[in-house]
Order: C-alpha cells, then structure tokens, then sequence
C-alpha cells in the first residue's frame, strides 16, 4: 500500500518514508526540550527507542549528554 500527501488540490506524491508513533513522540519531546534541529531530534529518537548508541560527528548532539547513548567521533 503506498501513502499518499495532499495538500488542497495540489499534485498528490507519494509518501517517501513515514515514522512510527513512538518515534515521533520521543523526537517531540527531544525538539522541545533542547535546542536541535528536527532532522536531529529524529535521529535521536530513533537510538533512544531502539536502545542504541549514536554514533556521530556533530556538536550539536553535545546538549543530549545523558538524555541518550552516544559516541561522538570529534
């Protein structure tokens, strides 16, 4: 089955990805609460529901110490 997105008459497109409840919720409440991006906020959401590490390059993620896993390579 394939989701499409409409927005009041325009051309319809086909949905490229779509995120699980829980994950949006989580990435909501990381947005809220510290000052990042909302691609990063969905990055984060998704190791804190998957328990894992996140592994990465980016100071921006230096806000989250103790709120998820993380190993930043800098």
């Amino acid at each position: 089955m394939q989701t499409t997105i409409s927005k009041r008459g325009q051309t319809v497109v086909p949905a490229l990805w779509q995120m699980e409840e829980p994950d949006v919720l989580i990435s909501a409440r990381l947005k809220a609460h510290f000052r990042i991006s909302f691609a990063d906020s969905i990055i984060a959401a998704t190791a804190v529901r998957h328990d894992a590490f996140l592994v990465h390059k980016d100071p921006a993620y230096k806000c989250l110490s103790g709120v998820i896993k993380q190993r930043s390579l800098l």
